[in-house]
């Protein structure tokens, strides 16, 4: 195991050479690592470059502008580990799968992704390195080399050796005070850029929106003026003029000198003009593709760009999960946010392969949305040229995760099988349970039809499942079925011609395939290497759970199930005021078979008080039992207590009743919900801790999370 030792002075570049060689071939049975670190120009990429072409084992990877998931992908491929075709493999399952002692080379680590509002340079180390460090096998004897910003902080916190070349001694890069306010406008614009290359057109639009006007002919002027030093020009890339800083330090430095507030205001005032600019230039479109994520991410403006659908027809899904990792790395996404909606794409391992794909990946997300999201995923097949997609969804049936309400229970259509029949009048979709329930659909506009389960087949229609390798025959062990690409969620599918019905955590949906679309590069599942850095805010408390009406009990409990009690069988000893109403208005659940709660049916019996009650002075009346112990409510408190029968010492289950039984109607949404992956068990938790803190906090109510001794849990 490596470890800290204190850092070297700086070195020549000679000096760091010989050093890294030696340190490579020192005889040692374990791994280690090395952080390369020094000034830009000081040489460092080029020692990496010169120790790979000495060790022909190596592994080198420049990852200058490439995303932290390419970087991971690249590095499972050249171990030979990366297991493209099945989904449950990320990059830390595939580090295990190293079996050679390579040596790894990471150059330029420090300028990782293509944003300059990003974080993939911390997750470039802290999501690759640090899970190569941790994940390799003991017996495998691997040598890192890290070329990174600042080499004290990583072996702070990594630990391993640090070596840090001597750097040039000038620094023309930092803003002098001799340049002219215009120029410096015009520099400042350009660092501002969240593209470290941009187009003279653009830089001419984020001039103004910074409060400057310059035309392209003056910024030509300007490139002309300042380079090679500073500016250079790199229009032999695009069909249109183009600049960069020549280092990328320099443009930092410029960035530096406008404080957070202006810095904000001008992505704000940027992301604007961008998406008005009318007429829209080749590139300009070049840019937004590229940039404009970013600025919204600066801006703190992000979930405002996820509502443009125009825009977001335009953006690549490569800025915009970087933007959304940089947006939310200080903070929680908020819970049925479009950002949310982005959370668990990432969380469930999408990674499209093309823009097209992501549109449509996107545009099938926004229909599981609900009305709000229907209306943003109509907006996008308008403002999107369509026919560039593999495929897209016609209707969707179901709910995509994080998309709650506590007015109703959460229903997702299952499938255990699908089929395609076929009536006189129409083609219908059928989808049947494993109960052998079926919801029937008609094809071509997903309205429910009548009962037809027993419709002969679509002629030529064919049923398939996805497994580890992608789609296959329905039933068959292995095999290929042409259909889409599809994310690991979606598990059925059965096509007709160029229309497929599919179902998956999130329901039941139809797609239309785009049969001029050429395949797909990568022919494999859809999956990810690297899992967001980021997390889903609590969702926010219901409202409608404080003081709530009898119809929001019922909508997930049903009327039967609510037993009054009419205000003249109410016993006088019941003194509370609070709970006789409750029993009058609301009811008190007759409930059977759910966290482990058996009620007696107050409707029938009344409010029974019982003798020797352990409630003390008061008196207490059945309610029936919970959890092995005798559930009594306090007359004269009004609160639900247990009598310690079962063995827990805190009687508290409810510090009133409606609270108790607000409390569990809550639970039992939960519980008789169909959820795919969002932890609602977090939400409820923060929930029920406000209701009632002080018997969320007893010991009854901490229980009922407790799957391996909770007998309706387990």
């Amino acid at each position: 195991m490596s470890t800290s030792v204190p850092g070297p002075a700086e070195v020549s570049p000679d000096l760091a050479l010989s050093s890294a060689l030696r340190w490579i071939d020192r005889p040692r049975d374990s791994s280690a690592w090395l952080w390369f670190g020094g000034k830009e120009r000081a040489g460092k990429t080029g020692v990496l470059r010169e120790i790979a072409g000495r060790h022909p084992d190596s592994v080198f990877l420049d990852c200058a502008g490439m995303p932290s998931e390419e970087i991971a992908r690249k590095l499972a491929a050249s171990f030979g580990v990366a297991a493209p075709d099945t989904y449950g493999r990320n990059f830390a399952e595939a580090v295990t799968k190293i079996t050679t002692g390579p040596v790894v080379i990471l150059a330029n680590t420090q300028w990782a992704g293509n944003l300059r509002t990003t974080r993939e340079p911390e997750r470039a180390v802290h999501q690759v390195v640090r899970t190569l460090i941790r994940n390799h096998r003991r017996s495998v004897r691997m040598r890192l080399l890290i070329e990174v910003e600042h080499t004290a902080d990583m072996v702070a916190s990594l630990r391993g050796r640090e070596l840090t070349l001597r750097g040039p001694d000038e620094n023309d890069a930092q803003p002098t005070d001799s340049m002219n306010q215009t120029e410096a406008a015009a520099f400042r614009a350009l660092a501002l850029a969240e593209s470290r290359t941009v187009p003279l057109t653009v830089w001419s639009i984020l001039c103004s929106a910074l409060g400057h006007d310059f035309s392209v002919q003056q910024l030509e002027e300007l490139v002309s003026s300042y380079s090679p030093d500073t500016l250079t020009r790199t229009d032999s890339e695009f069909t249109w003029p183009a600049a960069a800083f020549r280092r990328e330090s320099t443009a930092q430095a410029w960035r530096g000198t406008l404080p957070p507030e202006e810095a904000q205001r001008f992505h704000l005032q940027a992301l604007s003009t961008l998406r008005s600019v009318d007429p829209v230039s080749a590139a300009v479109r070049w840019y937004v593709h590229r940039s404009a994520a970013g600025h919204a991410a600066a801006a703190g403006a992000f979930e405002s760009l996820l509502e443009d659908a125009p825009t977001m027809a335009q953006v690549s899904h490569h800025s915009l999960f970087e933007a959304f990792e940089a947006a939310y790395h200080d903070h929680s996404v908020p819970s049925a946010s479009l950002a949310a909606g982005l959370y668990y794409l990432a969380e469930r391992g999408v990674w499209p392969s093309t823009h097209g794909e992501w549109l449509a990946l996107l545009h099938h997300t926004l229909l599981n949305r609900g009305p709000s999201g229907e209306t943003l995923a109509d907006q996008l097949l308008t403002a999107a040229d369509s026919s560039t997609w593999p495929w897209h969804t016609m209707w969707a049936h179901g709910a995509g995760p994080g998309i709650a309400t506590t007015e109703h229970l959460i229903r997702r259509p299952t499938a255990r099988t699908l089929r395609l029949g076929q009536t006189d009048s129409d083609s219908l979709a059928i989808a049947t349970d494993d109960q052998g329930n079926s919801n029937i659909w008609r094809l071509g506009t997903g309205e429910p039809a009548a009962d037809q389960a027993d419709a002969p087949a679509v002629p030529e229609s064919f049923t398939a499942d996805q497994g580890l390798h992608g789609w296959r025959p329905a039933g068959a062990a292995d095999g290929h079925v042409d259909l889409p690409r599809m994310p690991r969620y979606v598990r059925r599918a059965v096509r007709a011609g160029d229309l497929a019905v599919m179902s998956s955590s999130d329901g039941v949906f139809a797609i239309r395939i785009h049969s001029s679309e050429p395949k797909a590069a990568q022919p494999e599942v859809l999956k990810r290497m690297l899992r967001t850095d980021t997390r889903v805010a609590t969702a926010d408390f219901p409202a409608e759970a404080l003081h709530a009406n009898a119809e929001w009990f019922e909508s997930v409990w049903g009327p039967s199930l609510l037993k009054r009690v009419a205000e003249d069988s109410l016993p006088a000893s019941l003194a509370d005021a609070d709970a006789r109403r409750f029993l009058t208005e609301i009811g008190f659940p007759y409930a059977r078979g759910f966290l482990e709660l058996e009620t007696v049916d107050l409707s029938a019996t009344g409010l029974t008080a019982i003798s020797d009650s352990p409630i003390g002075q008061g008196t207490g009346f059945r309610l029936g039992t919970w959890q092995g112990a005798q559930l009594l409510l306090d007359g004269a408190s009004g609160k639900v207590l247990q009598d310690g029968s079962s063995g827990i010492s805190d009687p508290l289950a409810g510090s009133s009743l409606r609270q108790f039984v607000t409390m569990a109607r809550l639970y039992f949404w939960w519980f008789a919900s169909d959820w795919p992956i969002e932890d609602t068990e977090a939400d409820l938790r923060s929930w029920l801790a406000r209701i009632d803190p002080d018997a969320y906090a007893a010991q009854c109510w901490q229980r009922v999370f407790e799957d391996y001794n909770f007998a309706d849990r387990v």
